[in-house]
């Protein structure tokens, strides 16, 4: 049963996803729509499997940094199949997110 009150805030890159992994292809220089292969490919074993615990328990907010390429971080939730587990309504990307957390 879920607790509308416990709110899980799960960081995209280097927690879900091996940011480090994706990387070499980003430095490549390759187009979003090149690397939306690779997404999957770059989860960490087991991450879906724990977003969908963690929704039984309370609310899930995927949270990252997009440094202004919004459009990147976008499309790694959609294609790494991590919107498909907390929806579309449950992201929040920042320029800089350390500047919101307290």
């Amino acid at each position: 049963m879920s607790n509308k009150k416990t709110v899980f805030l799960v960081d995209l890159d280097n927690t879900l996803i091996d940011t480090e992994k994706l990387r070499p292809l980003v430095d490549k220089g390759l187009s979003i729509q090149k690397l939306k292969k690779y997404f999957k490919q770059c989860l960490f074993p087991e991450s879906l499997q724990v977003l969908e615990k963690l929704k039984k328990l309370g609310k899930v907010i995927i949270f990252s940094s997009h440094h202004g390429n919004l459009n990147y971080q976008l499309t790694k939730f959609k294609e790494s199949g991590i919107e498909k587990v907390v929806g579309n309504k449950n992201i929040l990307f920042f320029d800089d997110k350390h500047l919101h957390i307290k």
